[in-house]
């Protein structure tokens, strides 16, 4: 006889996710089938389609797709209230790998997945390539977890690309001002002005709100919906001061025309590389640096994770300002 109830296996863990007990009377052997879902109205529900279908005398082993994987982490990540950035990276890359979304994870051939993964990253940068490596990653060792599967991860046979280093593209305190103020409207202005004078990324400028300052510091949920605080700048306080009413959040997209031809109307001498919402972040870090700067404060105002990421973003403007250094010491002797 078998006796079927519902529990979750991995309460400590956070990991919410309902399982069907499932207790042969006769062997007196236990065992759990994950139920998919961390709801349990719906666990119930499921629980009686498998009393219906007798789903549940099998031996266990589920079959579990990438597409299973894929929806199963995203109902995850909406469950937990994780950020409109973290779900749209995941939608999309749940997308780039659609050739294998009938496959079982358990399954999957070496060659078809790294094919599948490959083909539409040709050329793409290796920060942009490894970021969306971690994002697959996650996601089918968050799937393992919650239907109980005995597997190795498929995505680990992936590799990770080395980033080619790189001068980072800035512009400067000037050529920020003149941007600004070709702007088409406040609203840009003043996101514009928060990557550039806070370090703020694009999804967190856009959706920082007045009501997020509290005691001369920025209040943001950032990257991996870590909560931060960025001080505010008497240069980013002028800035908000002429937002004024106009500073609501969501209130513009982040396309690039806009910012390419205020631009390239402000720099009509023209500047090297491309015109770019990121570029603001990284001309905050690099004239932070240039004034002299110290490197651990520009490490914690850009939230880098450890101060080796900053050392290797911003090396070669360090290096570029070694004979200055030394100019300062020994010019006069």
């Amino acid at each position: 006889m078998i006796r079927l109830s519902l529990c979750q296996r991995n309460k400590a863990r956070k990991i919410m996710t309902w399982y069907a007990r499932i207790f042969d009377t006769e062997s007196g052997k236990i065992r759990y089938e994950s139920l998919g879902t961390a709801k349990k109205a719906e666990a119930f529900e499921r629980l009686a389609e498998m009393k219906a279908s007798g789903t549940f005398s099998g031996d266990g082993k589920k079959r579990v797709t990438f597409k299973d994987a894929f929806d199963t982490y995203i109902k995850h990540l909406e469950s937990r209230n994780a950020s409109h950035h973290s779900i749209n990276r995941a939608q999309f890359v749940a997308r780039t790998m659609k050739s294998v979304w009938t496959l079982n994870i358990a399954g999957v051939e070496k060659k078809a997945l790294l094919d599948a993964f490959d083909e539409t990253r040709t050329g793409k940068k290796a920060s942009s390539y490894n970021n969306e490596k971690n994002i697959l990653k996650t996601a089918l060792k968050y799937a393992i977890e919650v239907f109980d599967l005995d597997i190795r991860n498929p995505a680990e046979i992936i590799k990770s690309r080395k980033a080619q280093m790189a001068e980072r593209d800035f512009w400067t305190p000037d050529q920020i001002d003149r941007i600004l103020d070709k702007a088409p409207r406040p609203t840009y202005r003043i996101v514009w002005a928060l990557m550039a004078f806070a370090g703020l990324r694009i999804h967190e400028a856009i959706k920082a709100k007045p009501e997020d300052i509290i005691d001369g510091h920025l209040y943001v949920i950032g990257k991996g919906n870590k909560a931060a605080k960025v001080p505010v700048s008497s240069r980013l306080k002028k800035e908000i001061e002429i937002a004024g009413d106009a500073w609501k959040p969501y209130a513009i997209n982040a396309q690039l025309k806009v910012l390419k031809k205020a631009a390239a109307t402000a720099i009509t001498e023209g500047f090297q590389g491309e015109a770019t919402n990121h570029r603001f972040r990284h001309s905050f870090a690099s004239n932070l640096i240039r004034s002299g700067a110290n490197i651990k404060a520009v490490q914690l105002l850009m939230r880098h994770s450890n101060i080796q990421m900053t050392l290797n973003t911003y090396s070669h403007l360090l290096n570029s300002d070694l004979t200055d250094e030394i100019e300062k010491m020994f010019g006069n002797y």
